[in-house]
C-alpha cells in the first residue's frame, strides 16, 4: 500500500464526491473524514450529528436528506452556522442577488415560479431553513434560529447587500436580521409575516398530522409558543430597520392581522404597505400581482439576463 500513490489517484477523481461521517464512534471519524474529503477535488463533506459509524441506521431521515440533496443536480448545500442548509439557485452569477425565504412547513421549492421570472435579471437563491426540506433537522427551533440561518447563509455565499424576500416565517427571520444587522440586507420585502404581537386568543396546541412530513414537526409547537408570547423587544426595534422595506399583506382572507401589519409599517422609517387580496399565500396564488409589486419596488428588468442553473 502506497499512501502517496493512493492520494494522487484520488485527486484524479472527476465525479462529484460526498464524504459523510458520523459524529462519534466513526471509522473514520470526522477529523479523518475531513482529510479524506480534501483528497477529492471539490468534494462535499458532511458530519451527521448524533450518528456513529452507521449514519443510515442512527438517523435514516437525516441520511436520506443529505444524500438526496447531493444527488439532485438542482440542489446545492452549504455549512452555515454549524447547520447544513440546502438551497436552489437560478440566474446569471454576476446579476444582482435576491434571496427568497419560505414560510413555515415550506421549502425553497415553493418559490420556483417567482424565481424563474426574477432569474431573467437577478441571481436568485432559495434556501431551505433548518427543519425544512433537505436541510438539517436539528430538533429545536425559534425565529431567532431562522434569523441566524439567514445571517450565516448570506455570509457563506457572500451576499451582503442582497434583496431579501421573506414569506411569513421567512419574513420574520428577515426583519429580525434587518433589526440586528442593518447593513447586511439591501432591500427588504416582507410577505404577510406576523409582527410578533401576542395572539389573542392564543393559538391552541396543534396535533401532528399522520404520515411523513416534509418538515420537522417540532417547528410548529416551538414557533407557536413564540407567537403566543413573543419577545416585546422585537416590536420595539422596528424603528431600527433602516433599509427600504416593502410589506405585502394578503388582505382580509389572510389569518395575519392586517392592521398589525399596518402598524409595523408605520414603525419602520422607510417602509410602504400594499395589499393583494390573495390570503396568506400571495406569491403562490397571485404570482403575477406579487411579481408586479416586486418590480415596482425596484427589482427591475435589465438587458440580457440569465436562465435557471
Amino acid at each position: 500500500f502506497d499512501p502517496a500513490a493512493t492520494a494522487a489517484a484520488l485527486r484524479e477523481v472527476t465525479v462529484p464526491v460526498l464524504v459523510l461521517a458520523g459524529e462519534y464512534d466513526g471509522h473514520p471519524g470526522p477529523d479523518r473524514a475531513t482529510e479524506l474529503a480534501a483528497l477529492f477535488p471539490g468534494a462535499e463533506f458532511v458530519v451527521q450529528r448524533g450518528a456513529g459509524h452507521f449514519p443510515w441506521l442512527d438517523d435514516p431521515g437525516a441520511f436520506a436528506r443529505t444524500v438526496e440533496a447531493f444527488l439532485d443536480p438542482e440542489i446545492l448545500s452549504v455549512q452555515a452556522g454549524g447547520v447544513r442548509l440546502s438551497y436552489r439557485v437560478w440566474g446569471d452569477p454576476d446579476a444582482p442577488p435576491v434571496v427568497l425565504l419560505h414560510g413555515r412547513a415550506g421549502s425553497g421549492e415553493t418559490w420556483t415560479r417567482i424565481a424563474q421570472d426574477l432569474a431573467a435579471d437577478h441571481r436568485v437563491y432559495a434556501p431551505d431553513f433548518r427543519g425544512h426540506g433537505l436541510s438539517d433537522w436539528p430538533g429545536r427551533y425559534s425565529f431567532e434560529m431562522f434569523r441566524d440561518d439567514l445571517h450565516a447563509f448570506l455570509e457563506a455565499r457572500n451576499l451582503a447587500g442582497a434583496t431579501v424576500v421573506g414569506h411569513s416565517m421567512g419574513g420574520v427571520a428577515a426583519y429580525l436580521l434587518a433589526q440586528r444587522e442593518p447593513g447586511l440586507i439591501g432591500r427588504l420585502i416582507i410577505e404577510d409575516a406576523p409582527p410578533l404581537l401576542p395572539l389573542d386568543p392564543p393559538r391552541p396546541p396543534s396535533a401532528r398530522p399522520d404520515g411523513d412530513l416534509d418538515f420537522d414537526w417540532p417547528v410548529v409547537p416551538d414557533t407557536d409558543a413564540q407567537l403566543n408570547s413573543p419577545d416585546p423587544a422585537v416590536r420595539e426595534r422596528f424603528p431600527e430597520i433602516t433599509v427600504p422595506t416593502l410589506v405585502i399583506g394578503g388582505g382580509p382572507d389572510s389569518h395575519i392581522d392586517q392592521e398589525q401589519l399596518a402598524r409595523m409599517v408605520r414603525a419602520i422609517p422607510d417602509a410602504e404597505l400594499i395589499t393583494i387580496d390573495a390570503g396568506h399565500l400571495i406569491h403562490t396564488d397571485r404570482p403575477g400581482e406579487f411579481l408586479a409589486a416586486l418590480r415596482k419596488f425596484g427589482l427591475t428588468h435589465r438587458e440580457g439576463g440569465g436562465g435557471a442553473c
